[in-house]
């Protein structure tokens, strides 16, 4: 939360301050927040949390999209990296883009019931009707 005061954005953070970043940051740790009250603090899958968390924040109005998914599906509750953060808040959008909100928000709510990766997959498949793969991530790009 120290970064988050401005004054200290640029010497704690890992990118030059700009408006947009500032405001996006914030908006990310308040999604965050929402998030971990919606699902009692179950955040796994990891990628579910950071991608709708980056793709609220309005991240995705400047970064570049991935042209293939290949990563973010790793991270279910191991340790992150930069691709969970990148792939993920694309992947969210595809999801409530093609499917619509509702889809996803029935999804997390489900998320305090989620004991494992396999239970997180069947409960995806129920709802979207297709497995959490990257084939069919990726078929979503096209």
């Amino acid at each position: 939360m120290f970064v988050l005061d401005r004054k200290n954005y640029e010497k704690e953070g890992s990118e030059p301050y700009k408006d947009v970043y500032y405001t996006g940051l914030i908006a990310h740790e308040l999604v965050h927040t929402y998030f971990n009250a919606v699902t009692e603090e179950h955040c796994e899958p990891i990628w579910t949390s950071e991608g709708i968390a980056r793709y609220l924040a309005g991240e995705n109005s400047y970064e570049e999209r991935p042209k293939r998914f290949s990563k973010f599906l790793n991270f279910f509750n191991s340790s992150m990296n930069n691709e969970v953060y990148h792939e993920s808040r694309y992947a969210v959008e595809l999801l409530i883009k093609k499917y619509g909100k509702t889809k996803f928000i029935k999804l997390i709510k489900q998320f305090p019931t989620i004991t494992s990766k396999n239970i997180f997959n069947k409960l995806f498949k129920k709802i979207y009707g297709f497995n959490a793969s990257y084939t069919n991530f990726n078929k979503l790009l096209d």
